[in-house]
């Protein structure tokens, strides 16, 4: 475990601009959101059929499953990819999100 967050502390960061990238990143990815949510990291899972990444993470919701506690999925529009949620390959600086304009 502690070779792995020492991996991706080592990575530089950069943002993934589009699906194919995403879905391209092994590894975990930095959640951010234009609203003000709490970013975070993740894992994509996949890109749905109706065209949703659903994304794995400690802040998805919590399920009693089989007498455990379980991740539960989480899903964000791709259309809203880069407007409303993005993702980073590993945790930006203030100064790398700020120097990132969202998209409009």
């Amino acid at each position: 475990m502690e070779d792995a967050l020492a991996l991706l502390k080592g990575q530089q960061p950069h943002l993934l601009k589009d699906e194919d990238e995403l879905l391209a990143h092994e590894g975990a990815v930095w959640v951010e959101y234009i609203t003000g949510y709490k970013a975070h990291w993740a894992l994509v899972y996949q890109i749905s059929a109706s065209g949703c990444a659903i994304l794995l993470s400690r802040e998805g919701k919590l399920e009693w499953l089989d007498g455990a506690w379980r991740l539960s999925a989480y899903q964000w529009p791709m259309a809203s990819y880069g407007k409303v949620w993005r993702c980073w390959s590993a945790r930006p600086s203030d100064e790398q999100r700020e120097a990132e304009a969202w998209q409009s």
